[in-house]
């Protein structure tokens, strides 16, 4: 005798998050797990712009936090003053491109400076910032141009694609038309931390772009003014410096906002991997003789941690290799090495 199939429970819609609690919801996440990090889109994050609010350490009823009994001493800091705009009001605007499929990279910025120039809008590269991507940053005078919003269609743009590094391709020319639309979103403040974010933005690609130098983390260094020093030749010192723009409690009166500039120096090292296996190798070999066993686990050793010279990746990917990947290369690097 046959049982009959259990009844199966009537479908229900799945609560929202906001009526959802307790066993629901922790069977609802368990259903639908959070996607991994690298398949979500990477949001900008908040605790960053809590970076560049101003900590106000002076009590209001004060002009300044000067003391007034002791004795004076000067005080020499890397504070530069930074001109603010004189306005009440910072107009934000979405920038739309079509079809946006094709605009990427550094097509962006080629189609807002043509949108900037096109006679009907006639915008001065003093009167907005653009982040790269999807936002503008107005001043009253690009505001009284944009108003609430303008697009201009057709807009053509160009470039050239070069090839990959040893690659004998020739470069490739390429054209495309575009159009732009820019959207009144928001008005902000000129104290703003989304607006001081952008300034220190835009300083970072000023040095990198125009003053053509090397950034490691948060500082930034000249290569071309590189110090060798004498009797080494393993390693060069590159100068540089840190900087931001920060609001800072400062007497009242005076622009909170400051430019920091701390001097950095960083010791490069010159040699390249190729060298330091040579030389493990002709001292392994001293030690070792003819034991190629032991003469490849010294130079696997020496290589392993060192820091060496090497060109710039082509592509994330071979950035950070993985650590099959890295022993390949190792074992090439020992093979080449010793047949030399």
């Amino acid at each position: 005798m046959e049982t009959p199939p259990a009844e199966q429970p009537p479908a229900q819609e799945p609560a929202s998050d906001v009526t959802m609690a307790g066993e629901a919801s922790q069977e609802r996440d368990l259903m639908n797990p959070v996607p991994p990090a690298a398949t979500r889109r990477p949001q900008q994050r908040p605790e960053y712009f809590e970076e560049f609010k101003q900590i106000v350490t002076r009590p209001g009823s004060l002009q300044n936090k000067r003391g007034v009994a002791g004795t004076k001493v000067a005080l020499t800091t890397n504070y530069i003053k930074v001109a603010l705009y004189k306005t009440d009001k910072i107009f934000l605007y979405r920038v739309d491109f079509t079809p946006a499929a094709d605009i990427y990279g550094s097509d962006k910025g080629k189609a807002l400076r043509k949108f900037a120039e096109d006679p009907s809008v006639g915008l001065d590269n003093k009167d907005y910032v653009y982040d790269r991507e999807n936002l503008l940053y107005c001043m009253p005078s690009c505001f009284a141009k944009l108003g609430d919003g303008k697009s201009v269609e057709n807009l053509k743009i160009g470039g050239q694609i070069k090839p990959k590094e040893g690659s004998s391709d020739a470069p490739v020319t390429y054209e495309k038309e575009v159009s732009v639309r820019v959207t009144r979103v928001a008005d902000m403040p000129p104290n703003d931390p989304r607006i001081l974010a952008q300034l220190n933005t835009q300083l970072n690609r000023f040095m990198e772009i125009n003053l053509k130098m090397a950034r490691d983390r948060e500082a930034f260094y000249d290569p071309g003014a590189a110090v060798k020093p004498q009797n080494v030749t393993n390693f060069v010192i590159w100068p540089g410096f840190q900087t931001s723009i920060g609001v800072y409690d400062t007497p009242a009166g005076f622009s909170p906002l400051l430019m920091c500039i701390d001097p950095k120096f960083r010791i490069v090292r010159t040699d390249t991997a190729l060298q330091v296996m040579l030389e493990a190798r002709t001292a392994a070999m001293r030690l070792h003789g003819a034991n190629m066993e032991a003469v490849n686990a010294e130079v696997s050793k020496a290589i392993k941690g060192s820091v060496v010279t090497t060109k710039k990746a082509p592509n994330r990917s071979s950035r950070y290799p993985s650590d099959q990947k890295m022993n390949r290369r190792l074992s090439l690097y020992i093979a080449l090495s010793l047949q030399i």
